[in-house]
């Protein structure tokens, strides 16, 4: 996972073209800079030069380019290819990330929900006047885990208490808690009909 200050100089550098890309594609800029951050590691791991999508077309080996400008316009070419149109159609990210995996873009089985992840790890930042923070659809499970939302159980509702959250819904905290309720029972006997 990336720092917290690797995040936010993503951010600053990439959003612009990003917020580019977003106007062509018809996107939020969110989700780009998302995936962006996914294939890049937050902009620390190009695998072609200026290379921001990680476009590979047909060819194993990833494209380099002369510019971001350059990548950028190769990524968002890429993305107008007809057989994304589902993923560029999509009103959520995980559907945006679910979709680029069915049309071959990624192979990762989680790749969808990794976005979404990363737009909940972006969210802390603004760009430009706005806020990159939406509702992702997915939460974070204190092990780590991403899960959407409706399966998040507990962990869906405690998400923006950060460690205090994540302290209440830990295991060893919940058994310790039940085993303190038990012994309160047990001990002054309520519950009982004296």
């Amino acid at each position: 996972m990336a720092t917290l200050t690797e995040q936010k100089n993503f951010v600053a550098k990439y959003s612009s073209y990003a917020q580019k890309a977003s106007a062509t594609l018809g996107i939020p800029q969110q989700y780009i800079l998302a995936q962006w951050a996914l294939e890049t590691g937050y902009g620390t791991k190009f695998a072609g030069k200026y290379n921001l999508g990680n476009v590979q077309g047909n060819n194993p080996k990833p494209y380099d380019y002369t510019s971001y400008e350059q990548g950028v316009g190769a990524y968002v070419s890429t993305l107008q290819n007809k057989r994304y149109t589902s993923a560029l159609a999509a009103r959520d990210p995980v559907t945006f990330g679910v979709e680029l995996k069915k049309a071959g873009y990624a192979t990762d089985p989680y790749y969808a929900y990794k976005i979404a992840s990363t737009i909940n790890s972006l969210g802390k930042f603004k760009i430009g006047a706005g806020d990159i923070g939406m509702d992702t659809g997915v939460v974070t499970t204190p092990d780590g885990q991403v899960v959407p939302t409706s399966e998040g159980g507990i962990w869906a509702n405690l998400t923006d208490f950060g460690k205090l959250g994540r302290l209440i819904v830990s295991p060893a905290f919940v058994v310790a808690g039940a085993i303190g309720l038990f012994l309160v029972f047990k001990n002054y006997g309520m519950g009982k009909n004296d």
